[in-house]
């Protein structure tokens, strides 16, 4: 099982906690992802071979992202930067850690997406994306270092619009977070999003689907699982003839 490793990258001057803006700041957001990614609200993606980690040193990139948006090639560009300048870490420093990279550009309010055309013609390049939040997407990142035994790493990387505060905005990268990895399952995510996010050590968050319990998880605060709650009495063999058929009581 790998650790996940949050790395965070803040798009816009706008994030700096001396920034003439609304109420909160990078700090702000950082803290309640540290917080899920050493939380208990990995623990049901364990069964994707992920498990409770870290969050890297953020970084905030001090230009801010176009007025009239960004699209995908500028998405990977910032990323690249990011890594290549040393600011965050290379996904070659923690493959040998067990770690799982997962890179994670949050962009300042009020800036939307660039969505690219499609061939029906009904999306033309530039329109604004203005119904997405974030997504997911893979991310390759090269580099040439000696005595490595390949010079190209393939990951998970994401992007995700700020909201109105902090918890709005770490409640949309959890979403995307929790489907990264996870391959072969679908948008675990997206088959609970009808749902309303639970307490989670204190914090409002969206479930994402686990196929061992199916159901969403994971269960709110002061919930145990259903397993847990019920405690089955074992049959005494040594009298069999005293054991009834009656059925416990089930919660």
């Amino acid at each position: 099982m790998l650790a996940m490793t949050l790395i965070p990258i803040y798009w816009g001057a706008w994030w700096e906690p001396s920034a003439a803006k609304i109420s909160y700041n990078w700090q702000d957001v950082n803290e309640l992802m540290t917080g899920v990614v050493s939380g208990r609200y990995m623990d049901s993606l364990n069964q994707y071979g992920i498990g409770r980690g870290s969050v890297a040193t953020p970084w905030v990139y001090p230009v801010d992202p176009p007025d009239a948006g960004f699209g995908d090639k500028q998405l990977g560009e910032v990323i690249r930067t990011a890594i290549n300048e040393s600011h965050v870490p290379a996904p070659f420093s923690m493959e040998a850690e067990q770690k799982l990279p997962f890179y994670s550009l949050i962009v300042k309010p009020g800036i939307e997406h660039l969505r690219t055309a499609t061939p029906d013609g009904k999306v033309k390049d530039g329109d604004p994306d203005t119904g997405t939040d974030g997504y997911h997407f893979p991310f390759t990142y090269e580099w040439k270092v000696e005595l490595l035994p390949r010079s190209t790493w393939t990951g998970q990387a994401c992007w995700i619009k700020a909201g109105a505060d902090a918890l709005s905005t770490v409640q949309t990268w959890a979403h995307e977070m929790a489907e990264a990895y996870v391959s072969g399952f679908g948008e675990i995510a997206d088959l609970c999003q009808d749902k309303k996010p639970v307490w989670i050590e204190g914090v409002a968050l969206p479930q994402y689907w686990s196929q061992a319990d199916n159901a969403c998880m994971p269960l709110p605060d002061g919930t145990l699982h259903h397993a847990d709650r019920i405690k089955k009495k074992q049959p005494d063999f040594r009298h069999a003839d005293r054991i009834t058929t009656k059925q416990p009581h089930m919660p």
